[in-house]
């Protein structure tokens, strides 16, 4: 994968020469990168990847074209895979408004997004994904050491009633 990763910088590099940081085949490589940290698990990297190539893209393309929305549905997914809640919705929700808008509510593409769209809004409903850290988190964990702490208490029979 790193023999992957050095093709597609040289690429990048010799296409942002040769075309420009903006040019859709630029673009094209960007997304290709950001795919690539994702597939070996460098999250931050792919965020900064996908972002690129969305900016990219609403400028060279416009913000209702298929390749930017395509770009912003991935970067909801990226975000979802992140436990990154809100920000997959305000991807989401952008993406089902302009496939519905550009290609209809019953086309594939746009039935995709409206189930991711509201796959997240359910994790978020019931809580699912708490990241670490978190107060909810945080709060869960220390319910965890009190009911441990209890447990132990009872089985040395220092609990009393």
């Amino acid at each position: 994968m790193k023999d992957a990763e050095d093709m597609y910088r040289r690429a990048l590099t010799g296409l942002e020469k040769a075309l420009g940081p903006e040019h859709p085949s630029t673009l094209n490589t960007v997304n290709n990168l950001g795919s690539l940290y994702w597939n070996q698990g460098k999250m931050k990297d792919a965020e900064d990847m996908c972002r690129r190539a969305l900016t990219g893209y609403e400028k060279a393309l416009g913000p209702e074209h298929m390749e930017t929305l395509d770009k912003r549905y991935n970067l909801g997914l990226l975000y979802k895979k992140r436990s990154m809640f809100e920000n997959a919705v305000q991807q989401f929700e952008f993406a089902v408004q302009g496939f519905t808008k550009t290609l209809g509510p019953e086309h594939p593409k746009t039935v995709e997004a409206s189930n991711a769209l509201e796959r997240v809004k359910s994790i978020r409903r019931e809580g699912r994904g708490v990241k670490v850290g978190s107060s909810a988190a945080r709060f869960c964990i220390s319910i965890g050491q009190a009911i441990r702490s209890t447990i132990v208490d009872v089985q040395q029979g220092s609990l009393h009633e």
